[in-house]
């Protein structure tokens, strides 16, 4: 039963944070400056997770 906690807990953090990301996307494409704000997002995003 550890084995298969240890298995799942990235999916289980996954699924923890991806609302907050998303809540995020939608707060920075509201802005002022939306164009800006997607592409220094997807710049993040390629930096910290090039694949």
């Amino acid at each position: 039963m550890g084995d298969l906690l240890v298995l799942l807990l990235p999916e289980v953090i996954g699924l923890i944070v991806t609302p907050g990301a998303v809540a995020g996307c939608v707060l920075l494409l509201q802005s002022h400056r939306p164009i800006a704000n997607a592409g220094a997002l997807f710049t993040i995003r390629d930096i910290v997770n090039p694949t």
